[in-house]
């Protein structure tokens, strides 16, 4: 990297990813419901969204490996665990949360 703590560059990594994703998520995956939606709340409510998604990840990682001691000498099965309920949880928490349309704009 540029010098940066590691947890510091996490948090600009995961900072520029979310913005990057809600701006591509409001281009095309969900661009009809957000026509009329006001981007800094929609923004707002996508970045908590990903917010719980990486605690979710985090959680499910953590419990597979508590679990199942033996998994710690594959991560990547844990880590591939988390992704999938964390994207499940994403995805279909931005389509109901993140990207509706906003009541205050009607």
């Amino acid at each position: 990297g540029f010098g940066f703590h590691p947890y510091a560059s996490r948090a600009v990594s995961f900072g520029l990813a979310v913005t990057a994703t809600w701006w591509l998520n409001r281009r095309w995956t969900f661009s009809r419901q957000t026509s009329r939606a006001r981007p800094h709340s929609e923004y707002g409510r996508y970045f908590g969204v990903q917010f719980a998604g990486v605690l979710i990840n985090l959680g499910v990682y953590s419990l597979c490996i508590e679990a199942i001691p033996r998994l710690a000498a594959y991560p990547i099965l844990p880590l591939a665990a988390g992704s999938a309920v964390a994207l499940l949880f994403n995805y279909f928490a931005a389509r109901r949360l993140a990207f509706r349309p906003d009541p205050a704009r009607g």
